[in-house]
């Protein structure tokens, strides 16, 4: 391919010079680009490569105006996420996903219970199509999204129904195998804080939960401490739990971002992780497999999930559907060469 121009060119190609180097029509570019199946694969992969090397960027302006679409979806976050792992990585999966599809991410940050960004993006169709985190069982957002016409994926499920797809980890049997695998290695008292009860993932959990201590015969313990506050309040409330009497000898950790503030909690009391003290926890951060502490770890694979949260959106906008389809997703355990239990 012959051109002067390249991606670091300060002129902005357009689509008229863009046809002009692959030799085809405006047209045929145009719906390669919106990835439209009229056009032959070679041709789409063509263009496609053309105008990566090229630096082409479409005018959203001009696109919004001619088709009425924005090219751009959004996901609904809290200000309160420890956006180093799960923002982090579910973003990484999308925006991997997203590559050369002609959509952009927006990030849409809302306070714990709160809605103003997500109205303002319903009531200006700021987005082509939109995903929810943390629901609720009885979530009104999905309603409201719905009623709006915007395709919509929820991270998490809900009993609310309707035109839309959901993505969720499978908290109930992690909670379970992580139960049991305490259980057997001789913990009488596991503790597993939860979520607000507020989310509906906090019901799969604990129903996990309480299956497991059932068939091996154990008590639920029972705990104020929830996963969702911040590390400091974690570890001091994890330190005066570690020194009671009765202090739990299982840990279940739900979200990894409190297992750094639970080991220095265990450490101030002078327990031994491993013979005094077992812990079972999900983890998302691969950063945490250097963590030379013997303790049962299950992959939460967040940068999987967005890259398939992000591919069945956009199913949901170049075909809209009637349709509802559920995935769950699994959490194996993370085999490491030192482990407990």
């Amino acid at each position: 391919m012959n051109s002067s121009r390249d991606q670091t060119s300060p002129n902005r190609i357009t689509l008229h010079e863009l046809a002009d180097v692959t030799g085809v029509s405006i047209a045929t570019v145009s719906r390669a680009l919106r990835d439209l199946p009229a056009v032959h694969k070679e041709t789409r992969a063509s263009i496609r490569d053309a105008a990566q090397k090229l630096g082409y960027i479409p005018d959203q302006g001009g696109v919004r105006l001619r088709t009425g679409k924005t090219q751009s979806v959004g996901i609904v976050v809290h200000q309160e996420d420890p956006l180093y792992v799960f923002g982090y990585s579910l973003i990484q999966g999308m925006h991997e996903q997203l590559r050369n599809s002609g959509y952009t991410l927006i990030i849409l940050s809302d306070e714990k219970g709160g809605r103003r960004s997500l109205d303002e993006c319903l009531k200006s169709r700021m987005v082509d199509g939109l995903i929810l985190t943390h629901t609720m069982k009885r979530d009104p957002r999905i309603r409201s999204v719905i009623e709006a016409g915007i395709p919509l994926v929820t991270y998490g499920r809900s009993d609310i129904s309707g035109p839309y797809d959901w993505h969720d980890f499978d908290n109930e049997t992690f909670a379970y195998q992580a139960v049991q695998t305490l259980a057997e290695a001789g913990c009488e008292k596991i503790i597993m804080p939860l979520p607000s009860r507020a989310y509906n993932f906090n019901e799969y959990m604990k129903k996990g939960y309480l299956r497991a201590l059932r068939e091996q015969g154990l008590k639920s313990y029972e705990t104020n401490l929830k996963v969702d506050v911040d590390t400091n309040e974690f570890y001091s409330k994890a330190k005066d739990i570690l020194a009671k009497k009765d202090s739990p000898n299982g840990w279940v950790c739900v979200r990894d971002h409190n297992i750094l503030p639970l080991l220095s909690a265990v450490e101030s009391q002078g327990k031994v992780i491993g013979s005094e003290l077992q812990i079972a926890a999900k983890q998302a951060n691969e950063n945490l497999n250097f963590l030379n502490v013997p303790m049962v770890r299950f992959r939460q694979d967040l940068r999987q999930a967005g890259s398939r949260i992000i591919k069945s959106l956009l199913n949901r906008i170049r075909t809209p559907s009637s349709n509802s389809e559920g995935v769950l997703l699994d959490l194996p355990r993370i085999h490491l060469k030192k482990e407990a239990i």
